[in-house]
């Protein structure tokens, strides 16, 4: 195996293991990756219209609309139409959704922390180093922000 099939098979290996370890961690039980990413979404930018939403997700708005069903049934996000244009459908967290988010990123955070604290000093410096670069490089984002 050369170091790019080694560095393929980590990246992939320690993603599969911390996404299926956080969602072990989400307070609400059974929900999806996808609705996950749309809560984290909602919680980052605020209430969107469901097309913008789509629009984030690379997905057909009527792709969301079957996520975004399921999220109201739980009552983590609200639907209500635009004041201002009757035909766009806007979406918000309720007050359980920005709970979900905000116990999942904490618990997320603290999970993560005990991976790092088992690192010494200087090698989460490098590991911050190399990824800022990676990111870059990936993303064509400035290494520092």
């Amino acid at each position: 195996m050369n170091n790019l099939d080694k560095i393929q098979a980590m990246v992939i290996s320690i993603g599969k293991k911390m996404q299926m370890e956080l969602f072990e961690q989400i307070p609400v039980p059974k929900l999806t990756t996808s609705q996950f990413y749309i809560l984290k979404i909602i919680n980052y930018y605020g209430a969107l219209r469901a097309s913008e939403l789509a629009r984030e997700m690379n997905v057909k708005p009527s792709t969301i609309t079957v996520t975004i069903n399921r999220l109201i049934e739980q009552g983590l996000v609200n639907r209500y139409h635009d004041r201002e244009d009757r035909r766009a459908v806007i979406i918000e967290l309720t007050k359980k959704g920005e709970s979900v988010v905000e116990e999942t990123i904490i618990a997320r955070n603290e999970h993560i922390a005990k991976y790092l604290s088992l690192l010494e000093f200087q090698e989460k410096e490098k590991l911050l180093q190399l990824l800022e670069k990676l990111r870059a490089i990936i993303c064509g984002k400035p290494e520092k922000e």
